[in-house]
């Protein structure tokens, strides 16, 4: 979705989150699953791009919740980890980074192709999160990263710094010489 147009349902929504959180340290939540899933989004978005990322979080398991068989959108994941690395909520990042390994393993992840895999990897990485960017690694190797599909050579870069500076110096040498094997079409050595 461009810009920040929002449906009436979805601003309404923003409203009755913030003022129920607003309200009490127990909030209980309106019931999202009312909105239709571009509208739940929408309202995501808006939460993180406002730094509420407590009620985002929210958010974005009722989407789960709402919409299980559908692919995870690792834009979305970009989104939400960059939002939690901007409010010092770093901790949080290994629980989507666990979500999204979830996901992988039932097949509703695509990273092959997908720019929000660069944004995660990104956000993982700057946010320094050892043990997520080695999950990420996993879960890269499970889709067939390397062998099936091109990896993005900004992604690996990003990745093997993360794993470097994290003290995982054998794995990054693994994941250079893996990922990057086939890089814009050439074979490297």
């Amino acid at each position: 979705m461009k810009g920040r147009i929002l449906s009436t349902e979805a601003i309404h929504a923003v409203q009755s989150l913030k003022r129920a959180y607003r309200t009490s340290e127990q909030p209980k939540l309106p019931n999202l699953s009312r909105l239709l899933k571009p509208d739940l989004v929408a309202v995501l978005r808006e939460l993180l791009r406002q730094d509420l990322c407590h009620i985002a979080l929210s958010v974005f398991s009722t989407l789960r919740l709402e919409f299980p068989d559908q692919k995870a959108d690792l834009n979305l994941y970009g989104d939400a980890i960059f939002a939690l690395l901007r409010n010092g909520m770093v901790d949080e990042i290994d629980g989507l980074v666990g979500e999204l390994e979830a996901a992988a393993a039932e097949g509703k992840v695509d990273w092959e192709g997908d720019k929000g895999a660069v944004r995660v990897v990104k956000g993982v990485v700057e946010a320094g999160r050892k043990e997520s960017t080695v999950k990420i690694v996993g879960m890269l190797r499970r889709s067939g990263c390397g062998d099936t599909w091109t990896a993005d050579e900004y992604a690996v870069n990003f990745l093997c710094k993360g794993l470097r500076n994290g003290g995982e110096e054998g794995l990054a040498a693994e994941v250079e010489k893996e990922f990057g094997r086939i890089i814009c079409g050439s074979v490297m050595p």
